[in-house]
């Protein structure tokens, strides 16, 4: 399993896999749907559709703002 990451822990995770998929076998990425607010102050990123993580196409990690 993976640790309590929030989704932007996640995303950047998400990014390596997708850069080394040739590399990975099964990888646990869900975590941060644990928590009750999974945008966890961010806006943007990553989104989840089933079982499936989809990252953004935006640059970086594709989050648009960040709350603290």
């Amino acid at each position: 399993g993976c640790m309590s990451e929030t989704k932007l822990g996640i995303a950047a995770g998400a990014a390596v896999v997708a850069a080394r998929a040739d590399q990975m076998g099964v990888v646990d990425l869900d975590a941060f749907l644990n928590f009750a607010d999974t945008g966890a102050g961010v806006t943007g990123g990553l989104t989840v559709e089933g079982d499936v993580i989809r990252l953004s196409d935006k640059p970086g990690l594709g989050f648009d703002e960040f709350e603290m």
